[in-house]
């Protein structure tokens, strides 16, 4: 099932990658100020349901297991929505790697999450600038 983008009144949307995740638990300034909006209902955010699974790895190979759950769980818990492709959405991020080879299939999976969502990629990563049309809020750490 996929979680249809919700819009309301002038609604940010954004899709977050794993980079800007791990910052925002390591209390990286913008992240945590692009965070407290979505919790607050100010914005909108997607976690592509793979990026989950990117995120507890590498959490777990840098601050371990327990760490690694606890984070993972309070971000299923909090106002962030998990977005899972649709058939149609697989055929998207196939497009996506043809037309960006540069880009691991999970942030084709990121790019795809933000061009079906009309959101903009909050990353740490600076290949998604090269992405068009996709619109992206880069993280200096």
């Amino acid at each position: 099932m996929t979680i249809k983008k919700k819009r309301g009144n002038n609604l940010v949307n954004y899709v977050w990658d794993t980079g800007a995740l791990t910052q925002f638990f390591a209390g990286q300034v913008e992240t945590k100020k692009l965070m407290k909006h979505t919790l607050s209902g100010e914005s909108i955010s997607f976690i592509p349901q793979l990026v989950f699974s990117e995120f507890y790895y590498k959490t777990w190979q840098n601050y371990g297991e327990q760490a690694a759950l606890v984070r993972t769980k309070s971000l299923r818990e909090s106002k962030v929505n998990e977005y899972i492709l649709s058939e149609k959405d697989t055929y998207v991020v196939g497009k996506m790697k043809i037309d960006f080879p540069f880009l691991s299939i999970i942030d084709a999976i990121v790019a795809t999450t933000a061009k079906v969502t009309t959101s903009t990629v909050i990353t740490t990563d600076s290949d998604f600038t090269k992405v068009k049309p996709i619109k992206v809020k880069k993280i200096i750490f």
